[in-house]
């Protein structure tokens, strides 16, 4: 008859990383795998084996602050546009205390709660939606063949389409002329066409000395 028990897997640090059910003879003999027991307590995936017993891990307060500090200074910035003259003037006494008194709350965020865990930012006057984003979001580019371009490049101003797009069929590449003396490629017929029968070849011109094309010869 199996005797199945909870195990859990500890590392050289003895922080937990798994948590397995197994027979005891499978554990015997493995260093990495801890009974765990009444006497040892619950356990969950990150708890720390110490003296016996599983604890959580100690909180990294300095780190939760910053993701504190980062949000609040994102939630400011999105409001300088608030206090620059030309709007500042144009919005009621009212208004302007409101603005004040919240981004005065966002300043110090951090000194009215005492756990990064369970701060509650104000809202705006405006009552918009903040929104806050603890990556950097870069400008987002066009497509270029199914990818990115270089970060920062675009094509030529006025030349080129947008990354990844082609000029309709038969039409020269953005940017190209046709040939000195031949219509713009505008004006060409459709690719592969021919023009009216007797007329020559789009863009070519008689021979010296002899009239346009489709005219009788001179003298006649």
């Amino acid at each position: 008859m199996s005797n199945i028990k909870i195990y859990a897997i500890v590392d050289d640090e003895k922080n937990v990383t798994n948590i397995l059910a197994a027979e005891e003879s499978f554990a015997a003999g493995r260093n990495e795998m801890i009974l765990v027991t009444e006497k040892t307590g619950q356990v969950n995936i990150g708890d720390v084996y110490a003296k016996g017993k599983f604890k959580s891990p100690p909180r990294k307060f300095d780190a939760e602050w910053a993701v504190v500090r980062n949000q609040r200074n994102q939630l400011i910035a999105q409001t300088d546009y608030v206090v620059l003259p030309d709007y500042w003037e144009t919005l009621s006494e009212k208004e302007q205390n409101a603005w004040k008194n919240y981004r005065k709350e966002l300043r110090n965020i951090t000194e009215s709660f005492s756990d990064p865990s369970v701060v509650v930012f104000p809202e705006r006057p405006d009552g918009k939606t903040v929104e806050y984003e603890q990556k950097t979001q870069y400008p987002q580019q066009p497509p270029y063949g199914g990818q990115q371009p270089p970060y920062g490049q675009q094509p030529p101003y006025g030349q080129q389409p947008p990354y990844g797009q082609q000029p309709p069929y038969g039409q020269p590449p953005y940017g190209q002329q046709p040939p000195y003396g031949q219509s713009p490629y505008d004006q060409q017929p459709p690719y592969g066409q021919q023009p009216p029968y007797g007329q020559p070849p789009y863009g070519q011109q008689p021979p010296y000395g002899q009239p346009p094309y489709g005219q009788p010869p001179y003298g006649q």
